[in-house]
């Protein structure tokens, strides 16, 4: 392989940048080590009903059982309507909606949660003791036809026509009935307030979440915004625009004087968190004083019983949390009941079962239930990314030398203008210094593994040229010797993206990299490509001459194919394909066995190594490698090659998912490296006794 020292140079010290901000966010997540579980107080109140019980009951049946909240939504007429705590109906009035119901203290409150609220513009009346009318516009009249069931179980729409408000969802202040009996059983109150920003004013609203706060004497760890936007927010630019910038600024001051931290709600998909608008500003405003959260989404609630074996009381739960918290940096967990048989779990234990379970396999992390604490703000120095940059640079101008063998005078006049570039960006162009983050963490991503493979092929050309052999046991401790060597300089694209992307913003998952995949897809494209670099199309081991050349494309395009190897191409392709289907969370529920295999191995090791790893990538490295000790099959070699990137490229994704702390994503490595190495030796050793009984089976025949 050629290497021009003064571009390794370059590349050894982004290397060293990478690695010192790599320290800096090892650091931090090493700080952030706690979570905390909230119980969602409405689905307490449908458990206690389907048990004949009080809310009250529940509460105090659930106090040991590792519930440190209970999470209360503020409430809106949306809700209330469908609460069985209260009887109240809505009526439309042209664009107005009028709110009727026969208890008059809920009518006062009502009016009250409306009208302390309204904009300046915005009317609320009191007509009577039963009856709020809350003048509306045009644009929150909600209309639809109404779905009907006929007597033989027939649906159809018909001409009727319901009417609705917007108006619904306006934020009317919190339960305090609910309040005060979660503080008389001892536990936190965390609020969740909803904000409906047509019609409510941004600093009343703000100023009242922090009134219930205070008055109450409630200390809590975090908030949940709900609905589409966050407490005050308003992205749309209107004569409030002061206000809102007013509301947002009190309201990220009042958080940060009451030490309250944001929570994001991961989506059900696990990609994300619930878009709500103003988040990310807020989140800016608070210097990333925030966490991630998981909900109990009803799938999840279902899988108490899972259908398995082992996995009937909750172990799915369990899991599915535990993975959360470990992998994705979720520090506090919406609980809702569990539901077995279309029914609510009720007895106690089960939730003390799941939460006691999930704090045992917790603590080998050294994880442990509250106080929530808050990952440390983290934003490194640009200094550091232009050298880093540099190193990256280097890395894509060594692989381009070695396809094309590049003249020194033009690599160093692009590598000069990059840095040049890249320096210009960090240093004065700050508005593109977000994409060019993204994008080095990219190239990152892509170039180490890339120089792996040409460092494979290197080894690849030297063995096969070599008139020598080694024997059995000499060749698996050599091929297991360079595979570490592979994986350490596949190690440098996983350091160049955790430095590039080593702020609080990724690490907490509110902004992504969106290019794992295509990380991945690059260098294993690239591994055929690499294999005719360095031997030419049918020209063997040994030429003398590296890069790609042009006789080689006229002889591979004039080259007729054989049956044998378009089915070759054909499996490539659909390995291709799995592997990149069966990556990230939008795979689909996998088989039982897989599931059986996934969980046991999460419980032996304290990350579960990937089964493409175990199973595909690393015995694949090791059989090639095997295979050019005692030089046999040197016509498999390119298949081999290809199909153990795998293993050099899912080294690099394992670090890109930020979320996950460093020290996780280095036990996967080590993990997938032991299981991977046994699992090459069992092939190893096979194949051996395969080759001794064919051996063995020829002599007889010719004997």
């Amino acid at each position: 392989m050629k290497l021009n020292k003064v571009f390794a140079a370059i590349l050894a010290l982004g290397l060293l940048c990478s690695t010192f901000l790599g320290f800096q966010r090892f650091q931090v997540e090493s700080e952030y080590k706690n979570y905390e579980v909230d119980f969602y107080y409405e689905e307490l109140e449908k458990l206690a009903q389907q048990e004949g019980k009080t809310t009250l009951e529940y509460l105090r049946l659930l106090k040991d059982t590792g519930i440190h909240n209970m999470f209360i939504r503020e409430e809106t007429l949306q809700i209330m309507k469908q609460s069985p705590n209260y009887v109240v109906d809505t009526k439309m009035d042209g664009y107005d909606m009028i709110i009727e119901s026969p208890d008059a203290k809920l009518i006062q409150r009502i009016y009250k949660g409306y009208s302390e609220v309204a904009r300046s513009d915005r009317e609320v009346i009191l007509e009577d003791e039963n009856t709020v009318r809350v003048k509306g516009k045009s644009y929150e009249m909600i209309t639809a036809p109404v779905a009907t069931l006929g007597s033989y179980g027939q649906r159809s729409m018909t001409t009727q026509v319901w009417e609705g408000s917007t108006l619904e969802t306006v934020g009317l202040g919190y339960d305090s009935v609910a309040i005060e009996r979660a503080k008389m059983n001892g536990y936190g109150v965390i609020l969740a307030p909803i904000y409906n920003s047509d019609f409510q004013d941004p600093e009343k609203s703000v100023q009242r979440y922090f009134d219930t706060v205070d008055s109450y004497e409630l200390s809590p760890s975090h908030v949940y915004f709900l609905g589409s936007k966050v407490l005050g927010f308003d992205a749309v630019k209107t004569k409030s625009e002061e206000s809102v910038e007013r509301a947002m600024t009190a309201l990220a001051k009042g958080l940060e004087d009451r030490d309250i931290a944001l929570a994001f709600i991961e989506s059900s998909s696990q990609g994300g968190y619930l878009d709500s608008e103003g988040m990310a500003k807020l989140a800016k405003q608070v210097e990333y004083e925030a966490t991630g959260s998981y909900l109990t989404w009803d799938f999840i609630q279902s899988k108490y019983d899972y259908k398995i074996p082992y996995h009937h009381n909750g172990e799915e739960i369990t899991n599915i949390f535990f993975r959360g918290i470990t992998t994705r940096n979720i520090r506090t967990i919406i609980l809702k009941p569990f539901v077995a048989d279309n029914r609510f779990v009720s007895d106690p234990a089960a939730y003390k079962n799941v939460l006691d379970n999930l704090a045992s396999r917790l603590r080998v992390h050294h994880i442990q239930p509250g106080p929530l604490k808050t990952m440390r703000y983290l934003d490194p120095s640009p200094y550091y990314k232009i050298f880093i940059g540099a190193g990256i640079l280097a890395a894509g101008l060594i692989i381009l030398d070695n396809l094309f063998s590049l003249s020194k005078r033009l690599m160093y006049i692009l590598l000069m203008l990059g840095v040049l570039g890249t320096a210009a960006v960090y240093v004065k162009i700050a508005a593109l210094a977000s994409l060019a983050t993204k994008v080095y963490a990219l190239l990152g991503a892509i170039v180490m593994p890339t120089l792996a493979l040409f460092v494979l092929a290197s080894i690849l050309k030297q063995k096969y040229s070599e008139k020598d052999s080694l024997g059995l046991g000499k060749s698996m401790l050599a091929s297991m010797g360079a595979v570490l060597v592979l994986f350490a300089i596949s190690m440098g694209g996983a350091a160049f993206a955790i430095a590039m992307l080593a702020h609080s913003r990724f690490l907490l998952g509110l902004d992504a990299f969106s290019g794992v995949k295509f990380a991945q897809m690059i260098p294993m494209l690239l591994a055929p490509v690499i294999y005719v670099a360095y031997n030419g199309y049918k020209r063997g081991y040994k030429t003398k001459e590296i890069g790609l050349k042009l006789e080689d494309v006229k002889k591979f395009l004039g080259d007729s194919m054989k049956l044998w190897q378009v089915a070759l191409l054909g499996t490539a392709a659909m390995l291709m394909l799995i592997f990149m289907m069966r990556s990230g969370n939008t795979s689909g529920e996998p088989a039982l066995a897989e599931v059986l295999l996934r969980n046991g191995l999460e419980f032996v090791f304290p990350a579960r190594p990937r089964t493409k790893a175990i199973f595909v990538g690393i015995p694949a490295l090791m059989l090639l490698l095997y295979h050019a000790y005692r030089k046999r099959y040197e016509f498999a070699a390119w298949v081999l090659m290809f199909v153990g990137s795998i293993a050099l490229v899912n080294v690099v994704n394992t670090y890109s998912h930020m979320k996950a702390p460093i020290y996780l994503s280095t036990y996967r490595t080590l993990a997938e490296l032991l299981i991977g190495f046994l699992v090459g030796i069992a092939l190893i050793l096979l194949e051996e006794i395969i080759r001794k009984i064919a051996s063995q089976m020829i002599l007889k025949k010719r004997g």
